[in-house]
């Protein structure tokens, strides 16, 4: 369910509905045009829910690539509505795209705000922390850490 894999396994899946016998038989069969939507549909939330979680995705997916994610699925969204533009079908390519387009580009606007409510969140904890000890009349941090890196000094000292 890790976004990257699912964007490319979602561009890699329409791209061959959209370019195989499937839709030409969604468009007489009502069972497969439920079944292309279905495919759609169920693709999609692999690639958006976890970017919209807080728990689905690995701790080491911060924000910031969270957010890359949102951005390169954008991009790989784009492969089968082009691709299927320029072989299949103009305007049905083109509406790939656009949908395609009209929920990625709000995705990255939804996990960029979530990044900042993020950030706002470890702000708060760090001040309450440092607030906590300057309240228990501990120094240690009053001191800039670059004063205090031992590398840094060694540098100054040369």
């Amino acid at each position: 369910m890790f976004p990257l894999v699912a964007s490319v396994l979602s561009a890699a899946v329409l791209t061959i509905a959209f370019t195989s016998d499937w839709y030409a038989r969604a468009q007489v069969s009502a069972t497969s045009w439920a079944l292309l939507q279905l495919t759609a549909l169920v693709i999609g939330l692999l690639v958006n829910l976890p970017l919209l979680s807080e728990d689905l995705l690995p701790a080491w997916c911060g924000p910031g690539l969270k957010t890359f994610l949102a951005f390169a699925d954008g991009l790989l969204d784009a492969i089968p509505g082009i691709v299927v533009m320029t072989t299949v079908d103009k305007w049905v390519g083109g509406a790939l795209l656009a949908v395609a387009e009209a929920v990625g580009v709000p995705m990255i606007f939804a996990v960029l705000a979530g990044w900042v409510r993020s950030d706002e969140r470890e702000a708060a904890a760090v001040d309450a922390r440092l607030d906590a000890q300057e309240a228990s009349g501990d120094r240690g941090l009053t001191t800039p850490w670059w004063l205090a890196d031992p590398d840094l000094a060694r540098r100054r000292e040369e």
